[in-house]
């Protein structure tokens, strides 16, 4: 009975370590994905930006 304990043991941490392994690389995709996501808003942000200074010079001179 020994032996199947053993067996069944490393069969938990055979299980466990893969588990880990999926779980860190979900998680370093996840990063990549969000550091995608983080440099599209500020892309976004500056185009705003632009947009507003823009808006605001097309009022400069409507008003002038």
């Amino acid at each position: 009975m020994g032996g199947i304990n053993m067996e069944t043991r490393y069969s938990d941490t055979v299980k466990n370590n893969i588990n880990r392994k999926v779980k860190n690389n979900i998680m370093e995709k996840n990063d990549t994905t969000n550091e995608n996501i983080m440099n599209m808003l500020l892309e976004i942000q500056q185009d705003i930006k632009e947009i507003k200074e823009q808006v605001k010079d097309i009022d400069e001179r409507l008003e002038s």
